[in-house]
């Protein structure tokens, strides 16, 4: 379980606020996004729900943060001091030999976790999957990503889809991949920015995700972007999608283009 409460983030070069009085309770079961436009403290609030030493360099930060467990932090992209790191260092001290289960869900062999070759040299799948495959074998209680889909090829996105939809731990995630949240997210948190980015606020709404079983083309999925329109998403009753759109920010939405090649 993760809960905020009362949390306050202001930029300290402006003073500007961009979280607004945040609390919210993430349960085992939860698969929570957070959506909104570029800029509006997506990728700051989850930071500060991990860490908040990780935002204090630029951040004025109130508000408390309680964990039962352990959390797992997946950044937006892979941090400078990981890239030289090669494969076999980055799992050395890790007893993935013991949890074949896991490697076997993430796609991933014993070799490859081996190679000598370094995490920035392989692709965008492999570079998620290897550091989502560090994180769970620390057994974590609570998942925290931030743009999980990120370079990803089609086939890591299906499998990510599905790692998500399956997974048992409770997960807040960030994405503009309306895809992936109609598939995956029970549960949307929409962070905006009005009246010229001087007030906040948080809508929450529980949704029911659609069963993956109709595959959009492979080549193209829908993305929401820093200025994308309405996202719709809502309850689904007897297969009857109740409609409920989510204004994520204004602008025409756009498609964003995948290579079918395997990760």
């Amino acid at each position: 379980m993760l809960e905020g409460k009362n949390i306050n983030l202001y930029l300290k070069k402006d003073g500007r606020k961009i979280v607004d009085n945040f609390s919210f309770t993430l349960q085992r079961g939860d698969r929570a996004v957070l959506i909104g436009e570029e800029g509006n403290g997506k990728s700051t609030l989850l930071k500060f729900l991990y860490d908040r030493r990780l935002v204090e360099s630029y951040c004025e930060c109130e508000g408390s943060v309680l964990a039962r467990g352990r959390l797992a932090y997946l950044p937006q992209s892979l941090p400078e001091r990981q890239g030289e790191q090669t494969l076999a260092a980055f799992f050395a001290g890790t007893e993935y030999y013991r949890n074949p289960g896991l490697l076997q869900t993430l796609g991933l062999s014993p070799e490859f976790l081996q190679s000598p070759q370094t995490l920035r040299s392989l692709s965008g799948g492999e570079k998620v999957k290897a550091q989502l495959a560090r994180l769970l074998l620390d057994e974590p209680d609570v998942l925290l990503l931030d743009e999980p889909t990120n370079d990803l090829d089609i086939g890591a996105l299906r499998w990510l889809e599905t790692f998500l939809a399956q997974s048992r731990l409770p997960v807040l995630f960030i994405s503009h991949d309306e895809t992936l949240i109609e598939r995956t997210a029970n549960v949307i948190l929409h962070l905006e920015q009005l009246v010229r980015k001087t007030q906040c606020r948080w809508p929450v709404a529980p949704i029911r995700p659609t069963s993956p079983t109709a595959e959009p083309p492979l080549t193209t999925r829908s993305r929401s972007p820093e200025s994308s329109a309405a996202i719709t998403t809502g309850r689904w009753k007897n297969g009857a999608k109740s409609t409920t759109a989510w204004s994520m920010s204004s602008g025409p939405s756009r498609a964003r283009t995948r290579a079918a090649a395997g990760c």
